[in-house]
């Protein structure tokens, strides 16, 4: 029988031989190589953003900070790549909050509903002392925070069956989830039911009324041409963000020079999530108006009756609230404003 082996197995292994590799002498300045990846396409809000961060490293550090990216899944899965971060096959990655919610809770609650009111909320909140404090639980499953950044400003409704205006607009319909507690919550929240499906079969299921309708990101049903097959849509950074935690994995981070670290916290990553709030303003916008051309879009950063969503969306964000602790909670409504 072949031995099995796990990116658990080979970690400590793995670590002390990529950490040699990920530092080369060139000339008198040691060269540190932060190796990334993640299984979505290279035309991604996210992997833009891995760009920029990839350019502003190499500047800020006169190239002894190199970075290698490896997307769509060439080198692991989305799925892997947080663990591949811990054990230190990779020295960075920007991992969906979802992902990271499964060894660290609170990752639930600031990706979920009813936090945010507007996208300038979301930012000022990822630059807060109170996430810095959040992110410390991390340093002990072997990750050095970052910050946050966004995929998406807003998760969507799309449905065929009529316009959106209240929740109860949703009731009865059966809604494409992915698995993950967030989407099905959302859903049940709003009367539907939730069937899960994979990304790669929404237009089948649609097109064969297996559902009546899909949540998802806006940016990414758009990207999908999923505003092709629907007409009716609801969106709002009230219904969550889809955003990502940035880590590092400590052991390469604490070997870091102090000044490389410094370049990396007070010149590269506010740059950089500058530049995600640009791009990801500009990627929602492209796709609202796709919304628009195409169906019936409702927006509740501005409706009349944002009250009501509020009210369904809220047992949901209380469901994620009562999986932290009440300090941890505290730290959001503070670095929130939240009363």
């Amino acid at each position: 029988m072949k031995p099995q082996i796990t990116l658990r197995g080979i970690g400590s292994v793995a670590f002390a031989c990529l950490f040699l590799i990920a530092t080369t002498n060139t000339g008198h300045a040691k060269q540190y190589t932060i190796k990334t990846a993640h299984g979505i396409s290279i035309t991604s809000v996210r992997h833009r953003t891995y760009e920029n961060f990839k350019q502003l490293c190499e500047k800020y550090s006169d190239g002894r900070l190199k970075v290698e990216i490896h997307p769509s899944a060439s080198l692991y899965p989305d799925k892997a790549t947080l663990e591949a971060c811990m054990i230190g096959s990779l020295q960075m990655v920007f991992q969906p909050d979802a992902e990271v919610a499964k060894i660290f809770p609170v990752g639930d609650l600031i990706g979920g509903p009813g936090l945010y009111k507007d996208v300038d909320a979301f930012y000022k909140f990822s630059r807060s002392a109170e996430l810095s404090k959040l992110f410390e639980p991390l340093k002990a499953k072997g990750l050095q925070a970052l910050g946050h950044n966004l995929n998406s400003i807003a998760y969507i409704f799309m449905s065929n069956v009529k316009p959106i205006r209240t929740p109860a607009d949703l009731s009865g319909l059966k809604i494409r989830s992915w698995p993950a507690e967030f989407p099905q919550r959302m859903i049940k929240a709003m009367g539907a039911h939730p069937v899960i499906i994979s990304f790669s079969e929404i237009t089948t299921a649609l097109q064969q009324k297996a559902v009546d309708g899909v949540f998802t990101s806006c940016v990414t049903g758009y990207a999908s041409k999923l505003n092709k097959l629907t007409k009716n849509y609801c969106t709002g950074i009230l219904l969550g963000p889809s955003p990502n935690i940035a880590v590092f994995n400590k052991r390469f981070w604490d070997l870091l020079p102090k000044d490389l670290q410094d370049i990396i916290l007070t010149k590269v990553w506010p740059e950089n999530l500058q530049y995600n709030k640009k791009i990801v303003t500009e990627s929602e916008m492209k796709a609202r108006e796709g919304y628009r051309s195409t169906g019936d879009l409702y927006v509740l950063d501005s409706a009349p009756n944002a009250d009501v969503w509020t009210k369904a969306v809220v047992p949901v964000r209380d469901y994620f609230v009562g999986k932290v602790t009440p300090a941890e909670w505290n730290l959001v409504k503070k670095g929130l404003g939240i009363q």
